[in-house]
């Protein structure tokens, strides 16, 4: 068996043993009291962030607990940020996923202001909300430093 071959058993054997770690009957496991931890701060505080290196599990403990929450969270928002042309701004952005998430609330000033504006009254139409909601915002650090 050559070098190369060698590598690329190993490579899958590596994938084989994360698909079998990372789910087991469509639950994460080993990520426990992390989600017990979390769980707790949502229900506590007016925000929390996750945040660490790429793949260390991130987006996939925030969905969990996206799903998890969904009956004390009668407002669900997620928004992923890379899925936009990346010529755009952060917060150009976000405004553009917020007026997705708004469509359905009427606000015909909304769309008149300027994009700062936007963005604060966006924030402001979810604060003014009365029910709780959840927003997942993903792939923020996919922009360069000082765009948000």
């Amino acid at each position: 068996m050559s070098l190369q071959d060698t590598i690329k058993n190993n490579l899958n054997l590596v994938e084989l043993i994360k698909k079998s770690l990372k789910r087991q009957n469509n639950e994460i496991i080993g990520r426990d009291k992390d989600i017990k931890k979390i769980t707790n701060l949502l229900r506590k505080k007016r925000g929390i962030n996750l945040w660490g290196d790429p793949g260390v599990g991130k987006t996939t403990l925030a969905r969990i607990l996206y799903k998890k929450e969904e009956n004390n969270f009668p407002l669900r928002f997620e928004i992923v940020l890379s899925d936009i042309d990346k010529s755009t701004s952060f917060k150009e952005k976000l405004v553009k996923k917020i007026e997705i998430l708004l469509q359905n609330i009427d606000i015909k000033d909304y769309l008149q202001a300027d994009l700062e504006e936007k963005f604060k009254q966006g924030i402001e139409i979810l604060d003014a909300i009365p029910q709780k909601k959840l927003l997942l915002i993903d792939n923020i650090l996919s922009f360069g430093k000082g765009e948000y």
